[in-house]
């Protein structure tokens, strides 16, 4: 299911995949623009028009047309909604995971 890193629990990217079809009820999730996509599989944070819907909290972040991209932090800084990664695809080929 995920990951204990120092006394804090990271879910899995499995996990996301498999949560993914539940978007919305039970599971929140927030969806991203393509350009999104490239900026959070890049681990930016994405803010403005780059988010299609927000939630806020830890949630789970797909792609326009509903895949998992993986997990995320939605808050709001100065009225826009911001997603930053926790673990996302391009994780694996950034730390070599």
């Amino acid at each position: 299911l995920g990951m204990l890193e120092g006394g804090r629990f990271t879910p899995s990217l499995h996990l996301a995949r498999e949560l993914s079809p539940l978007c919305g009820m039970p599971v929140r999730c927030s969806k991203l623009s393509p350009k999104g996509e490239q900026l959070f599989l890049y681990g930016r944070e994405v803010y403005g028009s780059n988010v299609i819907s927000f939630s806020q909290g830890v949630v789970l972040v797909v792609g326009a047309s509903g895949g998992p991209l993986g997990w995320g932090e939605g808050r709001v800084v100065g009225g826009v909604p911001r997603i930053k990664p926790i673990r996302d695809l391009g994780w694996y080929l950034r730390r070599g995971g």
